[in-house]
Order: structure tokens, then sequence, then C-alpha cells
């Protein structure tokens, strides 16, 4: 989705995965994780803790995200144009959760 959004928007700006979950050494073990490591999709710095992103981000980011997606999921369910769905304000603020890994 992100990678759609930044080809639609024209940016120069480059996608970097991350993980966000509730433990990240657990988070480190899945297959998933450990083969996009493994492949270079995925740096292991970006593999975080809701925890740690909420301290490096000074807010509570898990509540936030899950407020935005919440409501980008209600206010987009009738949605059948992609690009209205990924230019939705809610997802649009959710991207930018992730701006930091562009530092």
């Amino acid at each position: 989705m992100a990678r759609v959004l930044v080809e639609l928007k024209g940016s120069d700006k480059q996608v970097v995965p991350f993980v966000v979950g509730d433990c990240r050494e657990d988070l480190m073990k899945t297959h998933q994780v450990e083969f996009m490591v493994e492949a270079g999709y995925l740096r292991e710095r970006n593999v975080l803790s809701w925890e740690s992103l909420s301290a490096i981000l000074g807010q509570d980011v898990e509540t936030r995200f899950s407020d935005l997606a919440e409501q980008w999921a209600s206010e987009t369910a009738h949605q059948s144009m992609m690009s209205k769905i990924v230019l939705h304000r809610s997802y649009q603020e959710t991207i930018g959760l992730g701006a930091m890994f562009c530092r």
C-alpha cells in the first residue's frame, strides 16, 4: 500500500518496511520476519515493540495506530477505488507514524 501511495503521489521518498508488535523478541522468531531480514527486505532495527516505538516518538503509538486504523476501515469500507482508500486522511496519518524510519 505504501509503495502504491508513493507512486500515486509521484514522491521520491523511499518506502521503508517495519514491523511492530507486543514483543520484539517474539517477532524476531517468526518465519516471516526471519525471511524478510535474511532476504534484505527488512532491517532488524525496524522490528519494534509498541513500547519502544512509543518511547522513540514520545506518544502512545499503539493507541493512536488503533484509532486511525479503526477510523480508516469504517470510513473506507464502502470504497472500491484504491486511490481514495490510500489517500484517506487516517491512512495518511498511519503512514506518517513511520516517518522516523526515513531519518
